[in-house]
């Protein structure tokens, strides 16, 4: 986890770990005395290594398998697993009995979190469906909650002296007249007073920009006077007259 500090760990171990573990030069078979005692010592360390961190921890046990012969070592590496959490201070999350028939055997199907009876495991008799996924992390999720509701606030960095700046447009005082965050005057600050352009108004108001008398976009009616005197002037029959180039009178 390098530097992190998390707010709570879940940590699942045991599945994978029926190995044989070197104890010098040779090696120790699962579940004996002495790899039981070499194991205890690796699940001690590593959750000795996690509270360096944090004392948020869940140790979650192993639910039961299919397999006959697994069940049974897994009900012994439950028993460590057990042992080492409450040696360590932290959460067992037994989740043993939520896979097991009223019998104590496995169970590929049981309640699930909803209160329906549906399958829990698939035809393997280890992975988890869906439902018992779901399952499985309800038993972690009560210490779980806890720990995340539990962790501290986390403050807004300041700045070099201390003071914070604005969190939003708004925690700016209006009509100041200095940067947010800058050093404090001494004298009052003084309130200036902008106008916005035509431009800034037609974004932030709506309102409609000037029209340009002649260009495209003027619909005004009845038109321009300057428009109106041209046509008036305009003897009948004439072509229109471009106001917009000096006359010019025909060659003699």
């Amino acid at each position: 986890m390098g530097a992190a500090r998390p707010n709570g760990v879940v940590l699942a171990l045991g599945s994978n770990d029926l190995q044989p573990i070197a104890d010098g030069d040779t090696k120790v078979e699962p579940l004996t005395d002495r790899w039981q005692e070499l194991y205890a010592k690796r699940v001690a360390d590593v959750l000795g290594a996690l509270r360096t961190r944090t004392g948020n921890i869940i140790l979650v046990g192993l639910a039961p398998v299919q397999n006959p012969a697994l069940f049974a070592d897994y009900e012994k590496l439950n028993d460590v697993l057990r042992a080492q959490a409450v040696r360590a201070g932290v959460v067992f999350a037994p989740v043993w009995d939520g896979f097991v028939d009223d019998d104590g055997k496995y169970a590929a199907s049981g309640a699930a979190v909803d209160g329906q009876r549906r399958r829990l495991r698939f035809n393997d008799g280890v992975r988890f469906t869906r439902a018992g996924a779901r399952k499985l992390a309800f038993f972690t999720q009560k210490d779980l909650t806890r720990f995340l509701s539990e962790a501290p606030r986390i403050e807004e960095p300041q700045g070099a002296d201390g003071r914070s700046g604005p969190l939003s447009l708004s925690d700016i005082a209006r009509g100041a007249s200095t940067l947010a965050g800058g050093p404090a005057s001494a004298s009052a600050p003084i309130a200036v007073k902008l106008q916005p352009n035509e431009a800034a108004r037609a974004l932030l108001e709506g309102t409609p920009m000037p029209v340009v008398p002649g260009r495209a976009d003027d619909y005004s009616w009845p038109p321009g006077a300057a428009a109106t005197a041209a046509a008036a002037a305009a003897p009948v029959g004439a072509p229109p007259v471009d106001d917009r180039t000096p006359a010019q009178a025909p060659p003699p």
